[in-house]
């Protein structure tokens, strides 16, 4: 059995075949150092983007669930306040507040005072408090 040296062992091919070689696997070896270098940033950037996107989508999703608390607490004030509306628009409490804090009292027709109306002629245009005294008309009870 025989055994083969690798092609890189300068003692079996030879120095001059490893010197011609070399060149161009160096230019070959400085392109993909550079492609590697090309796909480590594109890497190293969509990796960014990506943790960018991801804190906005965070933040986001955070605002949105405060929004959504937010308006089931107005939306269970506004019951709350619908419903002390309704309580204190009863017409009970309507009469009882005029009568204890207006001094308002049910209408009968003994305390009824009618006024009636008629229209000035032509010639009275002056307005009722230039006139004199004796010229305004009563209102009879």
């Amino acid at each position: 059995m025989r055994v083969h040296a690798a092609p890189s062992c300068v003692w079996r091919r030879g120095l001059k075949y490893e010197r011609r070689r070399t060149v161009p696997r160096r230019e070959g070896h400085i392109r993909m150092i550079r492609l590697n270098l090309v796909l480590l940033l594109a890497v190293l950037v969509s990796a960014m983007y990506l943790v960018g996107v991801q804190y906005d989508s965070r933040r986001l999703f955070f605002e949105l669930d405060k929004a959504h608390s937010e308006a089931t607490r107005l939306e269970t004030e506004r019951e709350r306040l619908q419903v002390e509306k309704r309580a204190q628009a009863t017409p009970a409490r309507v009469e009882r507040l005029a009568r204890e804090k207006l001094q308002m009292r049910l209408a009968s027709p003994g305390v009824t005072t009618y006024v009636s109306y008629s229209a000035p002629a032509i010639g009275e245009d002056e307005p009722l408090a230039a006139r004199p005294a004796s010229a305004a008309k009563k209102v009879n009870r």
